[in-house]
């Protein structure tokens, strides 16, 4: 699945914060899937302020990356999504981000 860094942060963002050990092993692959790496950090200028607060990149130069996701990790995904849309506690840029995770299957 192509995704833009955007599209990778907000993924990362809504994975659960603890597992069952098989579920883990498939959570820590996921993040390192999703987590940049130093080259397309400084490609596309990611910064994150002081307070870790706030990150900024440069959307023009994101091409995206080719993100290959197993059955189980689409999963994670999906659920994460869908605890959010249960608890009404979606933000625009996920709920923008979850119509294209809701519907992909592998």
């Amino acid at each position: 699945m192509k995704l833009s860094v955007m599209e990778r942060i907000v993924a990362f963002g809504v994975l659960p914060k603890s597992a069952s050990f098989d579920a883990w092993k498939t959570l820590r692959g996921l993040q390192r899937k999703l987590t940049l790496d130093e080259k397309e950090s400084k490609a596309v200028g990611f910064t994150v302020d002081p307070e870790g607060q706030r990150m900024t990149w440069d959307a023009e130069k994101d091409p995206g990356k080719e993100v290959p996701l197993s059955a189980a990790e689409l999963k994670l995904i999906q659920d994460g999504f869908k605890a959010l849309d249960a608890k009404g506690a979606l933000v625009a840029e996920q709920a923008d981000v979850m119509a294209k995770f809701v519907d992909a299957t592998v």
